[in-house]
């Protein structure tokens, strides 16, 4: 081989610097593509765990309508001798709305047994007993509503509506339990992790949506068991238990969210009201509210919300009251209010509390880091008005 062919097939390579370049571009090329390809899977996830609240939250709404027309059932009717505290005359409430507060009242109860939220809702006892307690069981209740919360004055002074088990209640209650003494008793810890997010699994399982099991709209990518304690959660797309809440009053966008906006209540007169209270029958209607009454009243009808943490896996929103209250709505930790007929311990289920301060309320923002991306089913879901 002559020197000129050596120096012919030297000239066809790469040179070092060459092959430096050509690395150099593949790398960038693929940091590119790398980019592209977690933006689009962030929205793939994104898309998916939106598709899951949605269908979540569609359930549930159809749920709380149900409850429209429930009938409430008094142990004993209100006897026709009750009058109110304070007359109609005197500036006080009308028999009519008295009444009302009476049905309203026992309803938002009824709800939270069959829709818990947080394992102090549900009733396992003749008293209003956290999961960490064991007494005998029973399962018929006499659920007193206090005369002086509804305005009636009565021979008994309370007024006893019938608060048996209804059979949602009990079948909820029978996934999380065991037989003690004839009756039911908590499971021991269930309630330590996830217990939200169990209890929307059990709630949306015993739900039907236009004559189906509602069940049956998930896959099985949707649902897991994430602490291992047989029970399931509904899971986002990076398998995060999704949450809930019953009644969000201190989320920020409630007062302007409603999941249809054909719902023929969607009136000027009653558009922030409550959708089970047409009347205003709750009690911070009421003449006798404590002053301010703006503070008092509900300011939105309040739909189920349903949050997944998003990327960062942490939720920035408030699912459990601030002490003393552990996120029950049981009567030893149902807060008072003064200066309502005199002085009213209002011992009883209220979606409001604390009436004055929205940045305590159940759904108010903790941290608000974390719930830059929270997911929920009110962000662009659900109608806007």
């Amino acid at each position: 081989m002559t020197k000129q062919t050596i120096r012919t097939v030297r000239s066809n390579g790469f040179t070092l610097v060459e092959l430096l370049v050509v690395i150099s571009i593949i790398g960038f090329m693929s940091g590119m593509f790398l980019v592209a390809y977690r933006g689009a899977q962030q929205e793939s996830d994104r898309t998916k765990s939106i598709s899951t609240i949605t269908k979540i939250s569609e359930i549930l709404n159809s749920r709380m309508e149900e409850y429209s027309s429930y009938p409430v059932t008094y142990v004993s009717p209100i006897p026709s001798s009750a009058i109110p505290i304070v007359p109609a005359a005197s500036g006080g409430d009308s028999v009519i709305k008295l009444y009302e507060r009476a049905r309203l009242l026992s309803l938002r109860d009824v709800i939270r047994t069959e829709m818990p939220d947080h394992p102090d809702d549900i009733k396992w006892t003749t008293g209003w007993l956290t999961t960490l307690g064991f007494t005998t069981p029973s399962s018929t209740m006499l659920d007193p509503i206090p005369a002086i919360a509804t305005g009636l004055a009565t021979a008994s002074s309370n007024v006893y509506v019938k608060a048996q088990h209804t059979s949602r209640s009990t079948r909820l209650m029978q996934r999380l339990s065991r037989v003690v003494g004839g009756g039911y008793a908590p499971i021991p810890g269930w309630e330590t992790t996830n217990a939200n997010a169990e209890l929307l699994f059990l709630i949306v399982e015993d739900s039907s949506l236009n004559g189906t099991s509602a069940i049956e709209m998930f896959g099985k990518s949707e649902i897991g068991d994430t602490d291992g304690d047989g029970l399931s959660e509904f899971l986002d797309a990076e398998r995060n238990p999704i949450q809930w809440l019953r009644w969000p009053a201190g989320f920020t966008g409630v007062a302007a969210f409603h999941p249809d906006l054909m719902d023929p209540s969607l009136t000027p007169s009653n558009i922030a009201s409550d959708p089970l209270d047409r009347m205003g029958a709750d009690p911070g209607y009421s003449p006798f509210a404590p002053s301010p009454q703006a503070d008092y009243r509900p300011k939105a009808g309040m739909f189920p919300l349903v949050v997944s943490p998003g990327s960062d896996k942490i939720f920035g929103l408030r699912f459990q009251l601030g002490s003393p209250n552990n996120g029950s709505y049981s009567v030893a930790d149902c807060p008072s209010w003064t200066s309502f007929y005199g002085t009213l311990s209002l011992q009883h289920t209220d979606p409001w509390y604390p009436r004055n301060d929205i940045t305590q309320r159940l759904g108010s923002q903790i941290n608000a880091a974390a719930a830059r991306d929270d997911l929920t089913n009110y962000d662009g879901n659900g109608a806007s008005l």
